[in-house]
């Protein structure tokens, strides 16, 4: 399991109980552009849950998805992270869209 996917899945659960993200360290510099690239992405999540929760679950759905579409064709971790954020983050647009009421 990657990196990117545990985090995946800990977001679904923390999404499910409504818990804030707690803050991730790292010791060597890859490991901090990595953790900053994660951080990114779960900053993006988090907005996108706050504008709209049904769509932040769908992209979270998407994202669990194409990562055991990517596990199952035998792509390498680093492309597979790739996917992952891409998929989990393919509806941040929403977060710019005006609210409506109906």
């Amino acid at each position: 399991m990657t990196e990117l996917h545990a985090l995946l899945r800990e977001l679904e659960l923390m999404t499910v109980a409504s818990e804030v993200l707690p803050p991730v360290f790292a010791e060597s510099i890859d490991e901090r552009l990595v953790q900053a690239r994660l951080g990114v992405a779960a900053g993006l999540y988090a907005a996108l849950e706050c504008k709209n929760a049904a769509v932040a679950g769908h992209a979270l759905r998407v994202a669990l998805a194409c990562s055991g579409w990517a596990a199952q064709m035998g792509l390498p971790d680093d492309e597979r992270d790739d996917i992952e954020i891409a998929a989990l983050l393919h509806d941040v647009g929403v977060i710019g869209a005006p609210t409506t009421s109906c």
